[in-house]
């Protein structure tokens, strides 16, 4: 059933009558023209409709008041699975509402915030998606799609999940400092297969986060570090930790400003792990010979 295309006048109305139905599942309120006052009509009937699993509420009026006030409600929800809040006027403030009250939300798998006033829609909704979604293998957020803050709200979801096999964040120029606690985040998820965090800004603080934790990673194949910075000390981290790394069978380390004698230290360092077949160290510092 889908209610849609009525004023500001009939959302009361509307909400009474959705709240007294028990067999509801989906309410579509989109152009509606809901501003922040008529919010409090959905909650309410979020609260007491016990069977509903998608409200859409695209294309209206939803300011950060209102976003706050749906946040409280979903926050112990446990029956909706996609809500969206698409072309409203949602900024960072009611963003925010929303991922403090969603961090105890487990059942919401999709938010979509799209064409809203916050820089951090997408990622909020993709950190959702993350938090909640138990069967995704693949995350993939490479390419400008995920800024110094966002990151964070990304390294909090990977902590509910602990499922992926394939993780893709290169191309986001991230600082070291924050993915020093994104690769901190991954401790639990020893299912990777796949990790590629080239071109961002890893340096020894990055480095020193990974190595820490790469013996968790128990099925481990592919680690892209390349276009980053982590320089000779760096270097000297990583190759201490790959002694005892068993499932490495590719490492892209180019453009690293790593220079010939810490080279020559991971060379030694795979003479105990015998498993790597592909290393790429090119356009750094090294001598032929």
């Amino acid at each position: 059933m889908s209610i849609n295309r009525f004023g500001n006048q009939g959302v009361r109305s509307l909400v009474n009558a959705f709240v007294s139905s028990t067999t509801l599942t989906e309410a579509d309120f989109s152009n509606c023209q809901i501003q922040d006052d008529e919010v409090q009509y959905i909650v309410r009937a979020i609260e007491h409709n016990k069977k509903l699993v998608k409200l859409i509420l695209s294309k209206n009026e939803i300011g950060d008041k209102g976003a706050e006030e749906l946040a409280n409600a979903l926050k112990h929800n446990t029956t909706l699975h996609e809500v969206d809040l698409s072309y409203n006027h949602i900024g960072d403030d009611g963003v925010k509402s929303l991922t403090q009250h969603l961090q105890h939300n487990t059942t919401l798998i999709k938010l979509d915030l799209h064409d809203n006033s916050s820089q951090y829609c997408f990622i909020v909704s993709q950190a959702i998606k993350i938090k909640n979604e138990k069967t995704l293998c693949t995350l993939n957020l490479s390419n400008d799609r995920i800024t110094n803050n966002g990151v964070t709200f990304i390294t909090n979801a990977l902590l509910y999940n602990t499922t992926f096999e394939n993780i893709n964040i290169s191309n986001n120029q991230i600082e070291d400092e924050k993915m020093y606690d994104f690769i901190c985040s991954l401790r639990c998820t020893t299912t990777l297969n796949i990790l590629d965090l080239s071109n961002n800004e890893i340096k020894e603080k990055g480095i020193k986060g990974l190595s820490d934790i790469l013996q968790k990673f128990t099925k481990l194949s592919t680690l892209n570090i390349a276009n980053n910075a982590i320089g000779n000390n760096g270097l000297k981290i990583l190759a201490n930790a790959l002694k005892s790394q068993k499932t490495l069978v590719e490492l892209q380390l180019r453009n690293n400003n790593i220079c010939h004698l810490e080279a020559k230290q991971l060379s030694d360092a795979l003479t105990f792990n015998k498993t790597p077949t592909k290393l790429d160290l090119r356009f750094n510092n090294i001598n032929e010979d």
